[in-house]
């Protein structure tokens, strides 16, 4: 029997000691060269029974090398995955959890107008399961995916009639500790700014403030409400127009998103408007760009690396066998405050 330690072994091969555990032990990290490389050098040298009886061979390790998540792109007119997309910003916490157990990942673009043609791309990824970013999506573009007969999992969107993991945020919660900042700072008028986009998300959005207004007893908000336009430079024209037209007579504004918000400030600023002193707005979602514009933009925060990560998690859940349960998972939201809001002037 021999009694050679990894790390001996590791500096007699010339490689580190975690590149020698991956191997002996079957785990993913590094190239099927690297590997097979490795594991004949073991076995030249007589150290074979290092090898746990449950590590892959050489074919076995291709298979593993092989393993593929997709994460699918829906796009319904693609408004919010262009260049104001979310997206990016949730794609190192799905690679990174992709990569932790094992698998490789495929982006996959696919257009509602032309799924037919383009469905077939998943199929050809030899993905074993995939994540739909599916914020553009509606309820009839679920049956081409459902076909498949691939494991998946809705990514922010849902449908109660269909028994699906999805992966959502708190919109409730998010909206509720929006309003309620902006009570505490003693707001009444305050109303809601809709980009008139399609999105489930959004109109939850919009649905949850309000009803969080309402409770709070602040003036009815659809009073207050408007509908601009997306992205920003459409956000901030409608609002322009509708502040010449003295239509904004609110105290403070809640937002489909940063992008919305980024607008309706810009518009306001132009018109003399002042944000917060005159004016208080907060966006959704905390991208990047809330603390380059000026004011910084208060807003509340989406936790970007759980949000994908999580999907991942549950996706391999279901193709491991793990579990057969449908699960609806809800990610916690937080709020951000910033420059953009201010106690209401009395």
């Amino acid at each position: 029997m021999n009694y050679m330690k990894a790390k001996d072994l590791a500096e007699l091969l010339g490689v580190s000691t975690a590149t020698i555990s991956l191997v002996l032990n079957g785990k993913p990290g590094i190239s099927d060269t690297m590997r097979k490389s490795v594991l004949k050098k073991i076995r030249d040298l007589g150290y074979e029974d290092m090898i746990k009886s449950d590590a892959p061979n050489e074919e076995e390790s291709q298979e593993a090398h092989n393993k593929v998540i997709g994460f699918v792109l829906f796009k319904d007119g693609g408004e919010l995955l262009g260049m104001n997309s979310f997206f990016p910003l949730i794609l190192d916490g799905i690679e990174n959890r992709a990569r932790i157990h094992g698998y490789n990942l495929a982006i996959i673009n696919i257009e509602k107008n032309n799924i037919k043609n383009e469905i077939h791309y998943i199929q050809d990824s030899r993905c074993d399961g995939f994540v739909i970013f599916a914020t553009e999506m509606q309820r009839e573009s679920l049956m081409p995916f459902e076909k498949l007969k691939i494991p998946f999992v809705l990514l922010d969107n849902h449908f109660y009639e269909k028994r699906i993991n999805t992966i959502e945020v708190d919109n409730e919660l998010g909206t509720f500790l929006a309003v309620k900042h902006l009570y505490e700072l003693g707001h009444r008028k305050v109303g809601y700014i809709s980009s008139g986009l399609n999105i489930n998300s959004f109109k939850e959005r919009e649905f949850w403030a309000k009803q969080a207004m309402r409770n709070m007893g602040m003036e009815d908000p659809e009073q207050f409400s408007l509908t601009t336009g997306y992205p920003q430079d459409k956000s901030e024209q409608v609002m322009d127009d509708l502040i010449r037209q003295g239509k904004t007579n609110a105290t403070a504004y809640l937002t489909d998103n940063d992008i919305v918000a980024i607008g309706v400030v810009r518009a306001l600023s132009k018109r003399g408007v002042r944000v917060p002193d005159d004016v208080s707005v907060i966006g959704y979602d905390d991208r990047p760009v809330c603390e380059l514009i000026e004011p910084k933009l208060t807003t509340v925060r989406l936790p970007r690396t759980d949000f994908g990560a999580e999907a991942v998690s549950r996706l391999i859940r279901q193709i491991d066998g793990r579990t057969t349960c449908v699960t609806r998972t809800k990610i916690e939201c937080s709020l951000v405050e910033r420059k953009s809001t201010k106690k209401v002037r009395k």
